[in-house]
């Protein structure tokens, strides 16, 4: 059986991205959804690791933050402004 990837959009993303996902049946939440809306980008990584979702931001801080929880050997591009999609567990 295929697990489905989960995913959580923070602040920095388009409420109507999340909305179109659901249409076509993708799991997702948003950080206003879950209420973290004031909360730092660590609050947020931690809810994403425990409840094992795909975070889709466009805040190119996150992946800095990111890379030093998840991976000590990644090193983010940050001359793409394009959202970034950071993965979780």
């Amino acid at each position: 059986m295929s697990e489905r990837i989960r995913f959580h959009l923070d602040e920095n993303v388009d409420p109507a991205i999340a909305l179109g996902l659901r249409r076509y049946g993708i799991d997702v939440t948003t950080t206003n959804d879950v209420e973290l809306r004031t909360q730092s980008d660590e609050v947020q990584l931690a809810f994403i690791q425990e409840t094992q979702r795909v975070l889709f931001t466009q805040d190119t801080d996150f992946s800095i933050i990111a890379s030093s929880r998840l991976d000590p050997n990644f090193s983010p591009d940050l001359s793409n402004r394009s959202a970034e999609i950071v993965g979780a567990g």
